[in-house]
Formats: C-alpha cells, sequence, structure tokens
C-alpha cells in the first residue's frame, strides 16, 4: 500500500535558509555534500534515487556562488515516509553547523515542479567600499542602464565565450550610502546597490562582474542574494 500525506504531514518539503559565514565560501559541490551529511545527522526520512549509485533527493533551487551570502535560499527534500514540516525544521535546528540559518519548512506536492524550473531572476544586495563619491557611482550606473549591450568573457569548458552583461540585469538601484569607512583607510567609504539580475538556466548575472563594469574603484566588496523570483511572479509584474 503506498504511503500517503496527511493534513499535517508532507513527503516533499521546502527549505527556506540562510547562508553567512564560513559557510558561504563553500563550493557548489561541497554545499551539497554539506547538506547531505546534516540530513543524515538530522535522522531526516529521505527518500534515495534509484540505480546503481543511489543519492537523496535533494532539489536546490539555484547555486549559490562562493563568497556570496544569502537569506532566502530555497531547497526541497523529497522523503520515504510523511512526516511534519514543524518536526523536519526541528531536526535540521538542532545539527546545523555555524554559518547556516533554517528559516521555515513548508509542505510542497509529491509532483510540484522542480524548483530549477521555475527560478528566472534574483534580487542581490551589493555592499562596495570605494573611494569614489555617491554622484560618481550613481553615475556609473546610469551609464551601464543606457547601453543596449556591455559584452563581456567568460570561460567555459576551457573556452572563452562573449556574452552581454546588460541584458542580464533587468533592475539596478543605488540604495543608500552606510558611511562606514573601512578601518584602514577612512577615506574609502561603503555604498549600497540593489539588483535584479537573471538566474537559472537561460543564463545568470554575477553581480561582481557588474562592479567591474562599472568601472569605479573599489577596495572590496560583499554580495548577498536576497531572494529568488519565481518565473510566474516576473510574467505577473510584467
Amino acid at each position: 500500500m503506498p504511503v500517503t500525506a496527511t493534513a499535517d504531514t508532507a513527503l516533499r518539503v521546502r527549505v527556506h535558509h540562510a547562508i553567512g559565514e564560513p559557510l558561504c565560501y563553500t563550493s557548489v559541490l561541497d554545499m551539497g555534500r554539506h547538506w547531505e551529511r546534516l540530513l543524515r545527522r538530522a535522522r531526516i526520512p529521505l527518500a534515495y534515487s534509484q540505480g546503481y549509485h543511489p543519492h537523496p533527493r535533494i532539489l536546490f533551487a539555484a547555486p549559490l556562488p562562493v563568497g556570496y551570502r544569502a537569506t532566502d535560499e530555497l531547497l526541497d527534500i523529497v522523503l520515504d515516509r510523511p512526516h511534519s514540516p514543524a518536526g523536519v525544521r526541528a531536526l535540521l535546528l538542532a545539527q546545523s553547523p555555524r554559518g547556516l540559518e533554517i528559516n521555515e519548512v513548508e509542505a510542497v506536492a509529491p509532483d510540484a515542479p522542480v524548483l530549477q524550473s521555475l527560478i528566472s531572476d534574483a534580487r542581490y544586495t551589493i555592499e562596495l567600499w570605494s573611494p569614489a563619491s555617491e554622484e560618481d557611482i550613481r553615475g556609473a550606473l546610469a551609464a551601464f542602464e543606457s547601453q543596449t549591450e556591455v559584452v563581456r568573457t567568460r570561460e567555459r569548458k576551457g573556452r572563452l565565450q562573449e556574452y552581454n552583461l546588460r541584458e542580464l540585469f533587468s533592475s539596478l538601484a543605488y540604495a543608500h550610502p552606510e558611511h562606514l569607512p573601512l578601518e584602514t583607510e577612512p577615506r574609502v567609504h561603503q555604498h549600497v546597490l540593489e539588483a535584479i539580475a537573471r538566474c537559472g538556466s537561460r543564463g545568470s548575472g554575477r553581480p561582481e562582474e557588474l562592479i567591474d563594469a562599472l568601472g569605479v574603484p573599489y577596495r572590496s566588496y560583499r554580495i548577498t542574494r536576497t531572494g529568488l523570483i519565481w518565473s510566474s511572479d516576473k510574467e505577473g509584474a510584467a
């Protein structure tokens, strides 16, 4: 007899989580291994794939580049027997390493589409420490947005490929200056930018490439992915 979920349990759950230091410096491949170990330690009843090398059915929404922080990442976990989302969250909280925060766990229909197929864009906060003034950075953002093409190159599978960076960013804004100077360079101040960039199978906009394309001097930066945008949300807003 097949096992079915009830009103209080689920066979697939979605984990909303935040990633900070030191976990943000973990590679995409190692991040998957971290989650597998965490789920085993937490004794989550995982469902496994079929075949000679079964793997736990963990479905990530979008890989988080190394060094990025995040405030609301998503992953789905397929269970081999019904479990309450609240119970899964409690088990995860008891085993979560430093740098991982479990925000929420919710039930998802077992036949819901894969997360990667639903994500179209991502929101980012970019903190930039630069000797440039607010006016200089606003001007650089306006100049970038006024262009229809900003050609860049990326290395993929050992080959350099050209792409249009401009089309990967649908929204850019200067949020506010923080006026927090670097301790070693008091004339360098923190500027906060907000961006929406493509994310998914159609290509991804990388905020660090945007920073380079702006052409303003900087000493350091910090990138936080603050949310993922569903394809349906984007279509509804259009």
